[in-house]
């Protein structure tokens, strides 16, 4: 990229930890913050039905550390944002609903390590975002009184006119619940062979070419009516499933758009509970329209 067009609007992030830091702990931080960024707005997009995003089109720029313990400004460079934005206040706002977004996530989080037990129908986040929220929080949760902030360097005004000076503090125990939580849920994800739901009729209305490398970046799209009523990304987690797939497509005789696939699946969800993407762990069956 070059001569990137840096926003004037910051997100900012300040670690007040009063002990000395690991650098790749920092680093880690950082950089989960920057994957947080990216997926909130491939979820957007799609929220939007708008189509996947170039993750290069979606960065955050350090410009400035300050001493105060850990501050850092974050400036977006977000060609994305910009070209759905009418105004520099459009901007502010999804801003502001991103880093909203991550404090909700962490009080989710937290919300697991208090409970007994949970299940992988709970969970609703990707192994990749438990792993980047551990990362995330690891720097305050390591350390004895420490706590994180996050927020804007502006103030944004509401629909209803009222003003706000965005920060959102999470102290100690709520970074510590947050980071063992993600441990558990991510513990969960990994020791069980279940998937959330299991034997759904998949329906898909889109299909494409190939499907994307990275984890939610998928050509396909369809509904399960028992799951959410929404057409979402579906990904095939198996390589074997995926040829299956591609093999029934590709039969001139046949319609995957007008076919049922039998499926246990995952759902990835975003911070309101609503389901974004499907992730099929098996695919069981697929049943050809008898028309």
């Amino acid at each position: 990229m070059i001569n990137p067009i840096i926003s004037e609007s910051r997100v900012t992030i300040h670690f007040d930890v009063h002990e000395p830091i690991e650098l790749m702990d920092f680093s880690n931080s950082l950089s989960a913050l920057s994957f947080k960024y990216l997926k909130f707005f491939e979820d957007l997009a799609r929220s939007k039905g708008q189509k996947n995003i170039d993750e290069q089109d979606v960065k955050l720029f350090i410009t400035e550390i300050k001493t105060n313990c850990i501050f850092a400004e974050l400036a977006p460079y977000t060609p994305y944002l910009a070209a759905g934005a009418a105004s520099a206040a459009s901007e502010l706002n999804n801003l502001y609903d991103f880093v909203k977004n991550v404090y909700d996530t962490i009080k989710t989080l937290a919300l697991f390590n208090s409970k007994s037990k949970i299940s992988a129908r709970d969970v609703g986040f990707s192994k990749a975002e438990l792993k980047a929220m551990q990362n995330l929080t690891k720097t305050v949760a390591d350390s004895k009184n420490g706590e994180m902030s996050l927020g804007l360097n502006k103030i944004i005004t509401h629909p209803d006119g009222t003003n706000e000076e965005v920060k959102f503090i999470c102290k100690n125990k709520l970074v510590k619940d947050a980071h063992y939580g993600s441990k558990k849920a991510l513990e969960i994800l990994e020791n069980t062979d279940d998937a959330q739901y299991k034997n759904e009729i998949l329906r898909l209305y889109q299909t494409g070419q190939e499907e994307a490398k990275k984890e939610g970046r998928t050509a396909h799209k369809g509904v399960i009516q028992d799951i959410s009523k929404n057409d979402v990304p579906i990904l095939f987690v198996s390589d074997l499933d995926r040829i299956k797939f591609e093999n029934f497509k590709s039969d001139p005789l046949k319609n995957p758009l007008t076919a049922s696939f039998i499926v246990d699946v995952n759902a990835t969800t975003n911070s309101s509970g609503k389901v974004v993407a499907y992730r099929v762990l098996n695919l069981h069956d697929i049943i050809p329209d008898e028309e």
